[in-house]
Order: C-alpha cells, then sequence, then structure tokens
C-alpha cells in the first residue's frame, strides 16, 4: 500500500498553481519533489508552485478534500489550479493509458501531463502521447533534461 498523500509548503493557499506528482514508489517520488524544488530555484523567474503527491489519484483528491475540512481557512483546491501532473505510469490502483485518461477526462482536464516512465518496448511513446500525456521522459532522469520539459509545460499552461 503506498504512502498517504503529501503537500509541500504553498498548498495553505488555496488558488496557487499547483503541481501533482502520482508516483507510488518512496523514492522516486522523493526524487521527483527534490528536483521540482531545483527547479524553481534554477528558474526564479517562474512562479512557485504548491506540490502535491500521492501515490493515486485518490489520495491527491483525499488530500485536498482533507485541507477544506481540516483547515477552514484553505478552499478546496480547484481543479483549474492544477497545471501539471508528473505521472508514473504504473501505480497500484491503475496502470497505462487509462492513468492518463482518468488525469485528463475525470480530474484535472487543462492540466498538462509529463509522464515519467522507466523505458519499455512496443508503441509506448505514440500510445502515451495519443492518450493524452503532453511528454515524456524516461527514468532515470537528468536534471537539466527534467528542468526544460518542466519549464516547456509550464510555458504552455501559463
Amino acid at each position: 500500500m503506498g504512502v498517504a498523500a503529501e503537500t509541500r509548503p504553498g498548498l495553505h493557499e488555496a488558488q496557487m498553481p499547483t503541481v501533482v506528482v502520482l508516483e507510488d514508489e518512496p523514492l522516486e517520488r522523493t526524487a521527483i519533489e527534490d528536483a521540482l524544488d531545483e527547479f524553481h530555484i534554477n528558474n526564479p523567474r517562474v512562479p512557485r508552485h504548491a506540490i502535491i503527491t500521492g501515490s493515486s489519484i485518490k489520495q491527491v483528491t483525499d488530500k485536498f478534500d482533507e485541507h477544506a475540512v481540516d483547515q477552514v481557512r484553505i478552499q478546496p483546491v480547484d481543479p483549474r489550479w492544477i497545471q501539471l501532473v508528473i505521472l508514473d505510469l504504473e501505480l497500484e490502483t491503475t496502470t497505462g493509458t487509462r492513468t492518463i485518461k482518468a488525469v485528463k477526462e475525470l480530474h484535472w482536464p487543462n492540466a498538462k501531463i509529463l509522464v515519467v516512465a522507466s523505458p519499455t518496448g512496443g508503441n509506448f511513446h505514440e500510445d502515451t502521447l495519443q492518450a493524452g500525456a503532453d511528454d515524456i521522459l524516461q527514468k532515470p532522469f537528468e536534471l537539466t533534461e527534467f528542468d526544460k520539459k518542466v519549464n516547456e509545460l509550464l510555458t504552455k499552461v501559463a
């Protein structure tokens, strides 16, 4: 079972642009969080984003609801403020292109999706983009490549 969704500084500002990280492996989730922190340090002109993490879509959406109930001053996170979803396709609860479709169709339709995945064969790249992903980053990744892709996707939403 995955670790409960976590929040990073900034969630307390209800209408702050937000990045969601969906990764069920705790070490990889932490690596992506660290990479996002580095991204903001290296790109000071990009507005800081709240970072919300979890090992499933349900954990993240439950976390929004918990904050709305536990702390009255916090409003539920409006799906329109989710600008980027960094997504591992092999989550415990759903896998593959179904995860992308769930993100786009059911939860955060305006968000850009960056799939972070281990190399696979077949038509993985094409299938992933056709399902609605905006870009793909293969694990393991270099921070410079991560920064470039995140910057490009956040620029498209701005």
